[in-house]
């Protein structure tokens, strides 16, 4: 089952490693701690330390459709990590 964007949910730089976010199961209220690493930000669309956030922003879209299509690949995950093999 895809995962649904989380309006509501707070998104932050986590150290020097990874974005945090979350997701929303549909039709609950259940929310998924998601993240993207920054080395995936870096590899895939160039960002570095002080671009990680704008990154995630900018292309959102394409990282939560993989953290929606990780989610949908694991059982009964309780969050979800984005890595480079998964963008």
């Amino acid at each position: 089952m895809p995962l649904e964007r989380y309006e509501s949910g707070r998104i932050f730089l986590g150290g020097e490693d990874c974005v945090h976010f979350g997701m929303l199961v549909p039709g609950t209220d259940k929310i998924i701690p998601c993240r993207v690493s920054c080395e995936a930000l870096d590899e895939h669309y160039g960002a570095c330390l002080e671009d990680f956030l704008l990154a995630f922003e900018t292309y959102r879209v394409d990282i939560e459709y993989a953290a929606s299509a990780k989610f949908d690949r694991l059982i009964e995950p309780d969050r979800v990590s984005v890595t480079t093999d998964d963008l």
